[in-house]
């Protein structure tokens, strides 16, 4: 049935207020189109009647033909019953067909077989509610006290509109049997405000649902692939279709709540003629580099993207949200400085102006040579777009955009790592080689051509002045050297963001009449809409950077210098130190490199230094200027500036923000929340016994106390993270052989299939003992398990079940015993003193009497590592020889408790019994 043709399955009954429909599509497609519940997520209570129906076998239930979007489950009975669907069918059986030719004639009653109820979800809190309130409800409702005003999941309380179905057993054999009503509206008609919900829940028709499994089960599709199909039908689609498609949330929904909902199946020319150059882009990707690519954007070609290894070149720009927009595509023969330039000419030729009232108009016009024809707005020429072009070291890019764009810049992270690679080549030794890094990043940061070759010429005293051989000095001075690439190039460096490794025309094709899927270009558009409602995107270590800042900020750390543009931020007890961008790590410098440094980084900031001479006198602070985000730091220099700013301009900004405002204490107040709040969220990853409770648990003031006096103790260790750190993104300046060895706290993890033992997720993050130790002990226990196991598996004599319990069998005999549990030192917290472990009798539920050959473990854990009725991880699963292990257990320099007595060996082999649970 084509979605199309469904208005033909629709009878309006227009003195009633309602329609009948017939089973199947056309009920879903009429609750979707209709105008009262276009933007509106429905709910449904369960449906009525048709149970009681079917268990008497008078109608049956069918699925409509695509159907997978439901679950099914058995009864104790043995009566398969499953979820319900608006566009279920409804039939007669021979019975149901007996019954309704009695209803006709008057013998029997006509019967309900479908009563149900839907009903608006009143979500973004824009609807009346039952209580009269408009987005909330009125004083003295009883449901204004409840948890999102609610009495249960299905109270209807939210919202008036209520959509009725029904069908009766006498109307199933007619053409439109369903009959549809819907009651009240969402707000009454004198109220002037409009109905805005926001869905924030999966609301998708069950048609699309189906479609999205199909997909997923079938072809093992993807997210993006399954949202490229779902946006076939919108091939072509303007910006307020695809803006009204999202809001509406029926047959689009957003990437995260996709993939929510995705089920899971773990289960060498030189001339111009000898290219071909097609040049891709949209009327919405020209608008985002109007509005993100004024400043900066990224060029990069792939050659892996089709079976021909045509390159296709990428540009794209960062928006407000922080995540990489396409702006263009370039599809090649050939990477080279001529297809480049026509790319980047066709993309510049064809930006719109910023003037709302213009009209944006464009035409086609054919090439010179008759061999092609290009786009061209024509209010491109109003302005001059020519932002700084991000790229690798592909001198063809350079050379293609010096007479179209401003000038290139390298991409940082690239520079660093080939940097870091060769002083790990070179055997640079460890104690130099993050001064000379810091040295060639200091070089970096020059922003003219004359500063970068005084600095140039002091990173060369600086190498020389090192005690290095003379081959390794003239090879860093080289790799200076290849990275400028010409003299003539400013050396600015930027970080590596966030650019997408995918790609962007100028022309647009709306031929196709049918098509399997969503073009890049539809995905696309849809990404960017959905992007500009998001919240701006923080890295990790940039969340961590501004939060610093707060707290400099709310410890009065910042001064104004009485200059526009610049502060002072106080200095913390260790200047020398900065951290690391890959592995977040503080770095000490030597003082003796820090002095051969100094005339570099003096270099730098000589420009600022010498607009505020107090500095000078002032040695204990940082000087910062925070239109620019320099700073006298080495953060600065490390870290910075194009990806992120340092804490003590973190800290200056807010600073300024805060002089401007009448309420400074307020102000301070709501900063405050802030940074505690970011506290309690690095509190809540960690398991309870690691958990700070006067940050985690208190309120605002008594956890800032205790941020401050952590700080006063740890000082910027406080910040770091918990989780464990990226190990593909390795320090490249930090020798191999110190290279930290991977965690191995506790025995290996097991099969995927079974369950983690708590007390391998709940481990604290602090390891008291080496790797070399814990993998003796892991070997150890492993090896007394397997033992263990054999030697059941070869006992001769029969189990006997235990009808008491084990500790109450071992009350009965007469020798006094001591048990003592097996405990393994890889749970040891670093917050428990060893003084204070304690040993304790095991819990009758664990022991385990055998004839088998003794074994021992000599490590320890305390005992409230786990739950009480939890085992340890590496618990030995039988206790063997008691009366050998129990004269060792008297001999331990712990304490142990004295517990009913375990018979003999000699009374054991009379009994010849093996108890087993």
């Amino acid at each position: 049935m084509d979605n199309s043709n469904f208005e033909n399955f629709i009878q309006y009954n227009n003195t009633e207020n309602s329609v009948n429909v017939t089973f199947s599509r056309p009920a879903e497609y009429y609750l979707k189109n209709h105008p009262l519940l276009k933007n509106a997520r429905l709910k449904s209570q369960s449906r009525k009647k048709t149970p009681e129906l079917i268990k008497k076998g008078i109608i049956p239930i069918e699925r409509v033909e695509g159907a997978v979007d439901f679950i099914e489950w058995t009864t104790k009975t043995g009566q398969t019953k499953s979820t319900n669907r608006i566009d279920n069918i409804i039939k007669l059986t021979e019975m149901g067909e007996a019954l309704v030719k009695q209803i006709e004639v008057g013998i029997k009653k006509d019967k309900l077989c479908w009563q149900w109820m839907m009903y608006c979800a009143g979500d973004g809190n824009s609807c009346q509610r039952e209580c009269g309130g408009i987005g909330k409800c009125i004083e003295g409702c009883p449901n204004e006290i409840l948890p999102n005003n609610l009495k249960n999941y299905n109270d209807m309380h939210l919202c008036k509109v209520k959509i009725v179905s029904e069908v009766y057993l006498s109307q199933l054999n007619s053409a439109y049997p369903l009959k549809i009503k819907i009651l009240n509206t969402h707000l009454p008609s004198n109220v002037l405000t409009t109905h805005t919900p926001q869905i924030n829940r999966l609301s998708l028709t069950r048609q699309i649902r189906d479609n999205i499994i199909i997909n997923r089960r079938a072809d093992h599709k993807t997210t993006k692939n399954i949202k490229a199909k779902m946006l076939a039908p919108y091939n072509g689609a303007n910006e307020e279709i695809l803006r009204e498609a999202l809001h509406n949330q029926k047959e689009i929904c957003d990437d995260k709540k996709l993939y929510r909902f995705l089920p899971d199946l773990s289960f060498s020319e030189t001339s111009l003629e000898h290219f071909y150059q097609l040049t891709l882009s949209d009327q919405l990707w020209l608008k985002n580099a109007q509005r993100y690519g004024k400043y900066c954007i990224g060029v990069d070609s792939k050659y892996d993207l089709n079976n021909d290894r045509a390159p296709i070149l990428a540009v794209v720009a960062e928006n407000n949200a922080g995540f990489g927009t396409p702006l263009a595509f370039g599809l090649s023969n050939k990477e080279n400085n001529w297809t480049t330039s026509i790319a980047l000419k066709s993309l510049k030729n064809n930006i719109p102006c910023d003037n709302q009232n213009c009209e944006h108009k464009w035409y086609y016009e054919d090439l010179p040579n008759k061999k092609g024809f290009q786009r061209i707005t024509e209010c491109a020429k109003n302005h001059n777009w020519a932002p700084l072009v991000m790229m690798d070291k592909h001198r063809p890019t350079k050379i293609a955009t010096e007479n179209v764009l401003d000038r290139t810049i390298l991409c940082w992270f690239h520079i660093m790592k080939t940097f870091g690679e060769n002083l790990n080549n070179w055997n640079i030794p460890w104690s130099l080689r993050y001064p000379i890094a810091l040295a060639f990043k200091i070089v970096g940061r020059s922003r003219s051509v004359d500063l970068a070759k005084e600095l140039s010429l002091l990173y060369i005293n600086f190498i020389n002045s090192l005690d290095l051989k003379l081959e390794l000095k003239n090879k860093l001075i080289k790799d200076l050297h290849n990275n400028w690439i010409c003299d003539e190039w400013i050396l600015s460096f930027i970080d590596a963001g966030r650019i997408l490794e995918s790609t962007t025309h100028i022309m647009t094709t709306n031929n196709y009449t049918e098509s399997f899927e969503a073009g890049l270009a539809t995905v696309f558009d849809m990404q960017t809409i959905e992007q500009e409602t998001q919240a701006t995107h923080f890295a990790s270590d940039k969340l961590r950077r501004l939060n610093y800042g707060k707290l400099l900020f709310l410890l009065d750390y910042v001064e104004s210098t009485g200059v526009d543009d610049y502060f002072f931020v106080k200095k913390r007890d260790h200047p020398f130190t900065l951290e690391s961008s890959y592995s977040n790590e503080l770095i000490h410098l030597d003082k003796n490199n820090f002095d051969l440094l100094m005339p570099l980084h003096n270099k730098l900031m000589e420009q600022h230094l010498s607009k505020i001479p107090s500095h000078y006198e002032r040695s204990e602070y940082y000087l910062i200027n925070i239109k620019t985000g320099e700073c006298t730091c080495f953060d600065y220099i490390w870290n910075g500036p194009f990806r992120d700013t340092c804490k003590h301009c973190h800290a200056a900004l807010i600073y300024q923000e805060a002089i401007k405002i009448p309420d400074m204490l307020l102000f301070k107040q709501e900063i405050k929340k802030e940074l505690v709040q970011y506290f309690k969220n690095k509190q809540r990853i960690l398991p309870v016994e690691s958990k700070n409770l006067s940050i985690y648990n208190g309120d605002v003031e008594t956890a800032y106390l205790e941020i401050v006096n952590l700080y006063n103790i740890d000082g910027s260790a406080i910040f770091k993270s918990y989780s464990r750190p990226d190990e593909n993104n390795r320090d490249p300046f930090r020798p191999v052989e110190l290279d930290n060895h991977k965690s191995n706290i506790g025995a290996p993890p097991k099969s995927p299939a079974k369950p983690r033992k708590p007390s391998r997720i709940l481990k604290n993050t602090d390891r008291s003992t080496s790797f070399s130790e814990e993998k003796r002990s892991t070997k150890r226990i492993r090896k007394n398990i397997r033992n263990a196991k054999e030697n059941v598996k070869n006992m001769e004599n029969s189990y006997e079940s235990l009808t008491t319990l084990p500790l109450q069998s071992a009350q009965s005999s007469t020798q006094p015993t001591t048990m003592q549990s097996y405990w393994q030192n890889n749970y040891i917290h670093s917050f428990s003193p060893i003084s204070q472990l304690t040993q304790t009798p095991i819990d009758s539920s664990y022991v385990y009497f055998t004839n088998t050959t003794p074994y021992y473990s000599n490590a320890a854990v305390q005992l409230d590592n786990f739950p009480p009725d939890q085992n340890s991880y590496s618990f030995a699963p039988h206790l063997s020889n008691a009366n050998s292990f129990s004269a060792i257990s008297t001999t331990s320099t712990r304490t142990s408790t004295s517990s009913a007595p375990i018979p003999s060996s000699s009374s054991r082999q009379q009994e010849n019994k093996v108890y087993y649970v």
